[in-house]
């Protein structure tokens, strides 16, 4: 498993979502591919944080690529995501459980360093 995209998203209730900032690393997609996968990953990623409810982390594969998302709310109405893309497919059991708590990690401690930034 890779970590292809982190991003800090503004995800107010009700409202469409904002990306405030995207940290990816395409490289290892073909040069034409990767416009639509940069496309791809940036709609799966506001799509997931809009249904995600605030103070709630949740887990979402679709096809090959799953995505972990953490909605932190509060008064800042941030949410946190982590992309993955899997090298031939997604791993089962312990592993799994072991790569999701990886992912929401990096996602918690982006949401509590970067607000600041912003």
């Amino acid at each position: 498993m890779k970590i292809f995209s982190l991003s800090l998203i503004l995800a107010p209730p009700a409202k469409a979502c904002t990306t405030l900032a995207t940290a990816s690393d395409l490289s290892s997609f073909p040069f034409y591919q990767r416009g639509s996968v940069a496309e791809f990953v940036a709609f799966f990623s506001k799509t997931i944080a809009e249904r995600t409810p605030q103070g709630q982390r949740q887990s979402v594969q679709e096809n090959a690529y799953t995505a972990h998302v953490y909605n932190r709310g509060g008064a800042e109405q941030l949410a946190g995501q982590s992309v993955l893309f899997p090298d031939c497919c997604y791993v089962q059991g312990a592993d799994a459980a072991t790569q999701t708590q990886r992912c929401l990690s990096a996602t918690t401690s982006i949401l509590s360093d970067r607000p600041s930034h912003f």
